[in-house]
């Protein structure tokens, strides 16, 4: 128990350094969300994600499970002082960069394609800068997967709130400008970008205070094929998790031609982030807790970590999901009026997934 108490205290301290960045980044974005649906409305607004869901469906074969080794392994060498971290940043991000570039041409090439399934061929110039954000993605990842393994949570708190930061204020500026849906298009990307960039600077600075070692070199294709052989098992599910949710999305675009109606869906969707704020620390400082423990020699601990996990994350997750699910008509009614009539019901009935962090749901993602 005295391992296990020492490791709750790191991962609290990582979670409560996350939740500051989450709550200032979500507050932020949260007022940008609502300057934007109210200056796009739920037509334009519905377009603006009907041009991202084709770069998010490509996104998820980016990773193959090397971010997640890259916590894993991060935080195993960090723990151990061992030298052989530097070459875990470096060639996850490598990877992570080769990768991000070859999907983002992919998905710049087939625009034409993707825009005539959705039936809306006047997308192709919207797709087409939104599939930079696979590119820019990656840099942002790569940066989380290092900060989380190394536990310096602040960081990834810096790299939120610029991304709110700059997202907000571009889409806003480039929509009055009147560029309208192309500018929204635009804006999510380039702030992607800065934050990558912003990412990828702060994930430097770590890299020069980690240990060195002179006998020990990068060898950054053997570490790629480590990382690989660890994360490509743990990414099955995560990529076809991931793929289907987004899957599901582009097929509700092609069959739901309503603008309006996809409008109301993503405002509902950008709403859980009041939940998904809560559960985030959770699922991130979990990771690392998990990846510091032998579950050959330390079964019990593993077992008393799991436990605790699920009855506090149960305790945080579940009255927040209650009081949004209550609140979903009362909310967005007094924010929008009229304007998205249809949220609401989006937004309750997406949250009833949450309820699922009383089984475990949120421990079981990471352990």
């Amino acid at each position: 128990m005295t391992k296990a108490a020492e490791m709750a205290k790191v991962s609290a301290k990582g979670g409560i350094h996350l939740l500051w960045g989450l709550v200032t980044s979500t507050f932020i974005s949260a007022v940008g969300t609502i300057f934007i649906t109210y200056i796009l409305g739920a037509a334009n607004f519905g377009l603006y994600s009907i041009a991202l869901v084709a770069p998010t469906l490509v996104a998820t074969f980016r990773d193959w499970g090397v971010n997640s080794a890259i916590v894993k392994y991060s935080a195993q060498y960090n723990a151990e002082n061992n030298a052989k971290i530097r070459s875990i940043f470096i060639s996850g991000l490598l990877f992570e960069l080769i990768l991000g570039f070859s999907l983002s041409f992919l998905s710049f090439g087939l625009s034409p394609f993707i825009a005539s399934t959705l039936h809306r061929p006047t997308i192709v110039p919207l797709i087409q800068i939104g599939s930079f954000f696979i590119l820019t993605g990656a840099l942002v990842n790569t940066a989380i997967g290092a900060f989380t393994g190394v536990e310096k949570m602040h960081l990834y708190s810096f790299m939120l709130i610029i991304q709110a930061v700059a997202k907000t204020a571009l889409i806003i500026a480039l929509v009055l400008l009147g560029l309208g849906t192309l500018g929204a298009v635009a804006g999510f990307t380039i702030s992607s970008l800065l934050a990558g960039l912003a990412g990828i600077f702060l994930m430097w600075t770590v890299y020069r205070s980690l240990p060195r070692a002179t006998d020990i070199k990068l060898e950054i294709t053997k570490t790629i094929k480590t990382m690989f052989k660890y994360g490509f098992p743990v990414s099955i599910v995560a990529i076809l998790s991931g793929f289907l949710s987004t899957f599901y999305s582009y097929v509700l675009y092609i069959y739901v031609t309503n603008n309006v109606t996809i409008g109301n869906y993503n405002l509902a969707i950008n709403f859980s982030v009041l939940i998904t704020f809560f559960a985030t620390p959770v699922t991130t400082m979990l990771f690392p807790a998990f990846s510091k423990l032998d579950y050959r020699k330390d079964h019990e601990t593993l077992k008393n970590v799991f436990q605790y996990s699920v009855k506090y994350a149960s305790l945080i997750v579940l009255p927040v999901t209650a009081i949004v699910i209550s609140l979903a008509q009362p909310g967005i009614g007094t924010i929008y009026q009229n304007r998205y009539d249809q949220a609401p019901l989006f937004l309750a009935l997406f949250s009833v997934t949450y309820f699922y962090t009383g089984f475990g749901n949120l421990s079981l993602q990471v352990c």
